[in-house]
């Protein structure tokens, strides 16, 4: 990831060094509001954000992030590592470079994330889902784990979607709120995408959310945030062994000089010791 992502620390002053009048003290502690742009870019779409309904919900999502200082620290670190590889397959994969932002609101780069309904990995694929779209799930493997087969899954489902919506911001919402549930809410409420519905707070918080990091992650010293290089997490260099029998993923650590918790953490779509291989 380019070094742009950088995240600015808040000094903090110690209750003991303050010793001037309260008003004094309020003024170095004082919290501003984020600044709020008239209108921000996804996908090429330009959205007015002066709107008192966009205003309102982008307003409440950039002052989340803004002020859940270690949330979007983590962001900013993990970027580093796992934007390089979804950029190049949704380039490939002919997707909006934009919905990277998508993989952040889903699971805030947390590549080993499970959520309360069992949904998996990076995309937050439900084990169902995930077998449709060709990911392997199993006691011993779980493809919604790999960051490369997880993102061409999430790519499908993408470009799918847009042949039904033909807008990218309906798509995210998509992603949230079901195909079935956005097709029935553009056709009652006649709009033409995402942002002329009334939806779920959910659903509504979930598109808003996209906006709002991107914006912070474009704009890091706007709001604050500054890392220094040696701050993030160091990118993936990968060595691609072809296994076509059945394999013990201890031995094999150990014949890399690898421990098996180091090799799980770098392939965490492993799920047992063992490995069939049928």
């Amino acid at each position: 990831m380019a070094s742009a992502f950088i995240v600015v620390s808040v000094k903090a002053t110690s209750s003991t060094s303050c010793l001037k009048t309260e008003e004094e003290c309020a003024v170095n502690q004082q919290i501003t509001s984020p600044y709020i742009p008239d209108n921000i870019e996804f996908c090429g779409q330009s959205i007015n954000l002066l709107l008192i309904g966009n205003r309102e919900q982008f307003d409440r999502e950039v002052t989340a992030f803004t002020y859940g200082h270690s949330t979007t620290l983590l962001i900013f670190k993990r970027a580093n590592r796992y934007f390089p590889i979804i950029e190049k397959i949704l380039k490939e994969e002919e997707v909006p470079d934009d919905f990277k932002y998508l993989a952040v609101v889903e699971t805030m780069l947390n590549i080993r994330a499970v959520s309360s309904a069992k949904a998996a990995g990076l995309w937050q694929f439900m084990e169902g889902t995930a077998k449709d779209y060709g990911l392997e799930v199993t006691s011993e493997v779980d493809q919604r784990y790999d960051i490369e087969l997880s993102t061409r899954a999430a790519c499908k489902y993408f470009k799918k979607a847009y042949e039904d919506f033909g807008d990218w911001s309906t798509v995210a919402a998509a992603y949230n709120a079901g195909k079935n549930r956005l097709n029935n809410d553009l056709e009652k409420q006649q709009g033409e995408n995402f942002f002329d519905l009334w939806l779920p707070e959910e659903t509504m918080r979930y598109v808003f959310r996209i906006l709002a990091i991107k914006q912070i992650m474009t704009h890091p010293k706007t709001y604050g945030f500054i890392l220094k290089e040696e701050d993030f997490s160091p990118s993936i260099q990968e060595s691609i062994i072809e296994i076509n029998t059945p394999i013990n993923w201890v031995e094999l650590a150990q014949k890399y000089g690898l421990t098996y918790a180091q090799l799980r953490a770098s392939n965490v779509w492993i799920r047992d010791l063992t490995l069939t291989n049928r």
